[in-house]
C-alpha cells in the first residue's frame, strides 16, 4: 500500500531539477514495462529505477496514472517525429498544419484508451498535482507549421491562431465529436481537418480587390 502520509511532490519548490530527474527515471523505468508488456506497480518501477518505494509514491499514487504518464510518453516520442522533413516539403501553412492535425488523429486512434485514462486521471479529485502538466508539443508543432504566416500576423493574432488550432488536435478534441456529438471516427477526422484549415484561411490577411 502507498504511504498516505506523504505529500504529492511538486517540481516547482525545493530541489526542482533533482526531482525532474526522479520523476524522468521512474517514467522511463515504467515505460520500460510497457513495452515489455508487463503489468507492475508504483514499487515495481521505484526498484527498476533505482528509487525508494517511498519516494516514488510522492510522485505517483497509483500505477494507473504513472502507466498514462509512461503510455504518453512514450506515444509522443515514437507517433510524433519531426515534421522538419514535411514542414520543408511546402511552405503552405494550411499544408502544414494539416500534417499536424492528421499525425495528431492517427495516434490518437492508435492509442485511445491510453489517452483516454491520462485524461481521467488529470481529472479525478487529487489528481491535478500528482500528473506532470503535459508538454507543450501541440504549441510547439503548430507554431513550427505556421512559420510561413509568421511574419504577416502581429503576436496577438499569431498566438490566437495557435491557440485556435489547438483545440483541433488530441484527445479533448476526439472526445468533445465522437462523445458528445456522436460523430464517427471518419466524421470526427474530416470534422478536425475542416476546422484547422478554416482557421487558417480565415487568419491569413485578405487582399482588397482593385
Amino acid at each position: 500500500m502507498p504511504p498516505v502520509s506523504r505529500p504529492t511532490a511538486s517540481l516547482e519548490t525545493g530541489r526542482v531539477q533533482q526531482k525532474a530527474r526522479t520523476r524522468k527515471a521512474l517514467v522511463d523505468a515504467a515505460i520500460g514495462f510497457v513495452r515489455e508488456g508487463r503489468d507492475f506497480s508504483v514499487g515495481d518501477v521505484a526498484d527498476a529505477a533505482l528509487v525508494g518505494r517511498a519516494t516514488a509514491y510522492t510522485y505517483f499514487k497509483t500505477k494507473e496514472s504513472l502507466r498514462a504518464q509512461a503510455v504518453l510518453t512514450f506515444v509522443a516520442s515514437n507517433d510524433f517525429p519531426s515534421f522538419e522533413g514535411a514542414f520543408a516539403q511546402t511552405a503552405d501553412a494550411e499544408t502544414r498544419v494539416q500534417a499536424v492535425v492528421e499525425a495528431s488523429d492517427k495516434s490518437i486512434r492508435l492509442h485511445e484508451a491510453q489517452y483516454r485514462a491520462l485524461l481521467r486521471s488529470s481529472l479525478e479529485d487529487g489528481q491535478g498535482d500528482e500528473l506532470p502538466r503535459r508538454p507543450a508539443n501541440r504549441r510547439q508543432w503548430l507554431t513550427d507549421a505556421l512559420q510561413p504566416m509568421r511574419a504577416s500576423l502581429d503576436d496577438a493574432a499569431f498566438d490566437r491562431l495557435v491557440g485556435a488550432l489547438s483545440l483541433c488536435l488530441g484527445i479533448e478534441a476526439h472526445v468533445t465529436l465522437r462523445d458528445v456529438c456522436g460523430f464517427s471516427e471518419q466524421e470526427a477526422s474530416a470534422i478536425k481537418a475542416w476546422a484547422a484549415a478554416a482557421l487558417v484561411a480565415a487568419a491569413k490577411p485578405k487582399t482588397r480587390p482593385r
